[in-house]
Order: structure tokens, then C-alpha cells, then sequence
């Protein structure tokens, strides 16, 4: 038997899990300040010490939901996509944004989250809970490295730069569907997956190259002639 398949663990994972589904619904209604641990624990149906064993504080409650959240948006990272590194791109993001939109107590999480990372920045923790830490060769700059090396993409690009703008646009748009929900396709008479959709089409336009691939091909044997 393995240790994660031995009962005391899964108690503990199942417990947990429990633990975290409880205080997002509680930060979402009250805000991350305006829920007491013992509010938490009572809600969850348990004691007090059995809530601090797993969590110190709400802080790291909120830090540990905002993990299962990301990670839970990286669980289609390993079906493999398709096309060139700018389809790739467009498929990774629409994939963030379904989810988003098929968890919406994700999104309102979030906003809620932001208002604590205001107060309290650790710009390291957040890229290691986005997963912007691990290495170059994941992640959004991975992709634009791959466009600018397969000539789908702009080839001035900053991957990093490009990864870190893409974050931001992704996590704006979420917010918003977060905040606005249902309202958004009363406001512009179109279904938010539309909407959103063609957001991404005209955001990856200005990543595109578009000088075709085989010009410089062309230049330097202009050249030799």
C-alpha cells in the first residue's frame, strides 16, 4: 500500500479538500478579513485545532486555495495542442477562460484574494502558486519562444514580457466576468464565450508575425546574387 492510498491520508487530503472548499465559499461571501478561523472551522464541522493542524492562519488558507485553483487550471496542460505555437497560445487561454467561467466561485475567489495580495505582496510566492517560477521551458514563454522559433510569432517578443501580459489580460478578464457575471452579454448583446473568445483572436493578432517566414530567406539570397 502507498502512502497516498493508505486511509489516514486519504482522510487527510479529503479533509483538507473539504477545509478549502468551505473557507473560499465563506471569503466569497465575506471577504478573506471578514471570516474568523473559528467561523471556518464551525462551517466545516470541526474543532478549532483540527482546523489550525492544517492551516496556521487565514492567510495561508487563502494562499492555499489560490494553489488548488491554479492548479486545477493546469489540468489540461498535458493534453497535447495542436498547430503552430499561436494556436497553441490561443488554445491555452481559452482553456484558462473555460474554466473560469465553468467555476465561477474560482473567479469571485480571486478578486477576493487580490484585495489581501494588495496589502500583503510576495511577488515570489504568487509566481510559484501561478506556476510564472518554474522554468522557461513551461508555461506561456515557452510558447512564444516556440512561435518566434517556428515564425508564428513576432520575433521582437519578449517571452517573458509576453507571458507576464498575457497573465494580466486573462486575470482582468476573469475578474470581470467574476464581478459583472450574466451582465456581461446584456451589456454587449453577445455570449460571454464570444465575447472572451474574440478577445483572445484580437490580443494574439498584435503577437503575430507578420513578415512572412521565408523573407529573410529571400533577403540574403538577393544578397549572394
Amino acid at each position: 500500500m502507498t502512502e497516498t492510498s493508505h486511509p489516514y491520508h486519504q482522510h487527510r487530503a479529503s479533509q483538507r479538500e473539504h477545509i478549502l472548499r468551505t473557507a473560499e465559499a465563506l471569503f466569497i461571501r465575506g471577504g478573506i478579513d471578514g471570516v474568523s478561523m473559528s467561523e471556518i472551522a464551525r462551517a466545516a464541522g470541526i474543532t478549532r485545532k483540527t482546523l489550525y493542524a492544517y492551516f496556521a492562519n487565514r492567510q495561508e488558507l487563502a494562499w492555499a486555495i489560490l494553489q488548488d485553483i491554479f492548479e486545477q487550471s493546469r489540468a489540461g496542460d498535458e493534453v497535447p495542442a495542436s498547430g503552430t505555437a499561436l494556436d497553441q497560445l490561443e488554445q491555452h487561454m481559452l482553456r484558462i477562460i473555460h474554466h473560469a467561467q465553468t467555476h465561477p466561485e474560482h473567479a469571485r475567489f480571486i478578486v477576493e484574494f487580490d484585495s489581501l495580495y494588495a496589502r500583503e505582496v510576495n511577488a515570489d510566492r504568487m509566481r510559484q502558486v501561478t506556476g510564472r517560477a518554474q522554468s522557461a521551458e513551461t508555461g506561456f514563454s515557452r510558447l512564444v519562444r516556440q512561435g518566434i522559433a517556428d515564425g508564428s510569432l513576432d520575433p521582437g517578443l519578449d517571452p517573458e514580457l509576453a507571458s507576464a501580459v498575457i497573465w494580466n489580460l486573462l486575470s482582468g478578464m476573469n475578474s470581470r466576468f467574476a464581478l459583472l457575471g450574466e451582465l456581461i452579454p446584456l451589456e454587449y448583446d453577445r455570449p460571454v464565450p464570444d465575447i472572451y473568445h474574440e478577445i483572445c483572436r484580437c490580443f494574439l493578432r498584435g503577437l503575430q508575425n507578420t513578415t512572412p517566414v521565408n523573407s529573410k530567406e529571400n533577403t540574403d539570397a538577393k544578397t549572394m546574387l
